[in-house]
């Protein structure tokens, strides 16, 4: 994923903090970002 990025730090916390981000975000907004 990128220069200094280890295995470790990939897990189930840092899972369910980016999952929480994009609820945050909202997902309809996400998908219409990446649509345009």
């Amino acid at each position: 994923l990128g220069p200094g990025v280890q295995a470790s730090d990939l897990n189930d916390d840092a899972l369910a903090r980016a999952l929480d981000t994009l609820y945050k975000i909202g997902l309809q907004d996400i998908y219409l970002f990446m649509a345009n």
